[in-house]
């Protein structure tokens, strides 16, 4: 059932994209730089949306197995256990959540210089 429907979207979005009259030359073809403007735009969402991906797949730390470690070995383990998985963990969150605000930067700049450039 859900198979004739994809294949009935794809058919409307692809007919969406064509020109309106297709096989006529267009005269208001997009400048070249709103070309690149718009490849780079889909390459920054790309990126950002692997950012994002990776983001959601890194676990919390493990806090009850840090505290386990400092009752077992006071000073030491709960200091290895930090270092080992606490630490880089939130070191990878935060690298990845300013390169995920750096991209959403990115993009909004490149939105901005293409609307400015379409108008």
């Amino acid at each position: 059932m859900s198979r004739p429907r994809n294949v009935a979207l794809s058919l409307l979005l692809v007919s969406l994209m064509l020109p309106p009259c297709f096989g006529a030359e267009d005269s208001q073809e997009a400048p070249l730089s709103a070309r690149v403007l718009s490849a780079q735009l889909a390459q920054v969402n790309r990126e950002l949306e692997q950012a994002q991906a990776e983001l959601n797949r890194i676990k919390p730390p493990n806090w009850c197995c840090c505290a386990g470690a400092f009752c077992l070995a006071p000073v030491i383990g709960g200091i290895f256990w930090y270092f080992v998985d606490i630490k880089p963990k939130q070191d990878k969150r935060r690298q990845l959540e300013q390169r995920v605000r750096d991209l959403e930067w990115q993009r909004n700049n490149l939105q901005t210089q293409l609307l400015l450039l379409n108008q």
